[in-house]
């Protein structure tokens, strides 16, 4: 009876293994079939170019006031009312994350006090019926070589573009 038990339990152990390459595998093919490398951006949105440049050199020279020019009014007023201060909203729009050893806030003025630059690397667009959503992905690099993966998404409804609220 131990035997049969114990290869029970090592094919259940292998098909929870296979399982999980399986969805790791799907999920990276999901990946690269809806984010594009951002040598084509300038090919399907040119207007949009020198907007992202902005943005990117906002952040590379900690100009956070420009920045929260690019962003959505009622999502940033909403936030700063219920005190929520110009470094931590970015952080959070870029969807930055803490490693969590620490204080929040503390650690949220280390990182964007030291960000050196910023490497927009994929998009992805998907459209709504007035308007359009532009997800991009990327890596923040410091002053001291770390890597911080971000995100953040632009909404398009017409002439007027502005990044949205962080996601979490």
């Amino acid at each position: 009876m131990k035997p049969l038990i114990s290869i029970l339990f090592i094919l259940l152990v292998s098909c929870m293994f296979i399982q999980d390459s399986y969805t790791a595998d799907v999920s990276a093919i999901l990946q690269q079939d809806t984010y594009f490398p951002m040598e084509q951006f300038s090919e399907g949105f040119p207007e949009l170019v020198p907007l992202l440049d902005s943005i990117n050199s906002s952040v590379e020279g900690h100009d956070w006031d420009r920045f929260i020019t690019y962003c959505d009014p009622d999502n940033y007023h909403t936030q700063s009312g219920i005190g929520i201060r110009n470094k931590q909203y970015i952080f959070e729009i870029l969807n930055l994350r803490t490693t969590g050893s620490g204080n929040y806030l503390k650690e949220i003025d280390n990182i964007m006090s030291v960000i050196k630059t910023m490497d927009i690397q994929f998009y992805k667009v998907n459209h709504a019926q007035e308007e359009s959503y532009i997800n991009f992905k990327g890596i923040i690099y410091t002053e001291e070589n770390q890597k911080y993966e971000f995100m953040f998404e632009l909404v398009v409804k017409g002439e007027d573009v502005k990044i949205t609220g962080g996601v979490g």
